[in-house]
């Protein structure tokens, strides 16, 4: 499906065989956006400050993952060792496997924090699904005291009016932020026109003032120049892709026919939110792209 927004407006709208504006797609990695969105939710509520420990919230698999901030986690500079690789490796290799579907499944976060440092924290860019999980957790021991096991949706997806979500949940209860969610295109437009009205939805401030700006800048880690596994022009703020240039990597844009204020959400077989603030548009793309064929700038 496509699905394209201008001033908050449904534009144009799309679907494939089968697919209709009422039909849920996964979103994949996209996910981990909305598990940005609840971080600065509970920022904004006072119940978490990023710049600490993680052990500050959770209990850990290892005890050098207390070296961690919540930054690190937001930022994918961790530092703890993780191989996010998919189809043409070696699957008893992949970190990112491992989780999701072989033991990691019963706690991802407790997995991704049980790795061990390779790293110092804050120091290395490496884009870590399972940093989104433990982050994910931190998210739910603080949200869920004050909000229930629905905080998703009382606090995030039903103040913006969306109702198609599904969020599948690890064997320990907690939502799965790196990978699991879906939602219908309009409703993953929803949260574009979230980001593009600063963290504001109608009359209510759901994100703090400033987090939009501060979530698609690059991070320090990004532009540091040193990375693991580093895809040709990545560059993310926190937990959002950007298309900024990146100095740290002497590199334009990614999407050079895209502007570069431009970034998104991003998923897996090609799942995408596109906020185009300059432009005033939200536009959103969900797939099945396994061949690589396509790019952004086919269709921005």
């Amino acid at each position: 499906g496509v699905a394209i927004f201008y001033k908050g407006e449904l534009l144009y709208e799309r679907y494939g065989a089968d697919y209709t504006a009422e039909t849920p797609h996964l979103i994949w990695s996209a996910s981990k956006s909305f598990t940005s969105a609840l971080v600065g939710i509970a920022e904004y509520k006072g119940l978490l400050d990023i710049d600490h420990s993680i052990c500050e919230y959770i209990e850990v698999g290892h005890e050098s993952a207390c070296q961690v901030t919540v930054r690190n986690l937001l930022e994918f500079s961790s530092g703890l060792a993780w191989r996010e690789t998919y189809e043409g490796e070696p699957p008893t290799a992949s970190s990112v496997l491992a989780m999701l579907y072989g033991e990691g499944r019963a706690d991802t976060a407790t997995f991704a924090s049980s790795q061990g440092l390779e790293d110092a924290p804050g120091s290395t860019y490496q884009y870590s699904s399972g940093d989104t999980n433990i982050l994910s957790l931190v998210v739910r021991t603080v949200l869920e005291p004050v909000a229930s096991d629905r905080y998703p949706w009382t606090l995030l997806f039903e103040p913006l009016g969306i109702t198609s979500a599904t969020w599948e949940r690890d064997a320990a209860g907690t939502p799965v932020g790196s990978s699991y969610l879906y939602l219908t295109p309009r409703d993953m437009g929803r949260f574009g026109q979230l980001m593009l009205n600063d963290g504001c939805w109608e009359q209510d401030r759901l994100l703090p003032e400033g987090w939009v700006e501060r979530v698609t800048r690059p991070s320090p880690a990004t532009l540091s120049g040193q990375s693991r596994d580093r895809g040709p022009g990545e560059n993310q703020g926190q937990q959002f892709w950007l298309n900024a240039p990146n100095p740290g990597y002497d590199e334009g844009p990614r999407f050079p026919d895209i502007p570069e204020s431009a970034y998104a959400a991003m998923g897996y077989w090609k799942q995408r939110i596109w906020v185009l603030p300059d432009q005033d548009i939200v536009a959103v793309r969900t797939g099945d792209d396994r061949d690589g064929s396509y790019s952004d700038s086919d269709w921005i």
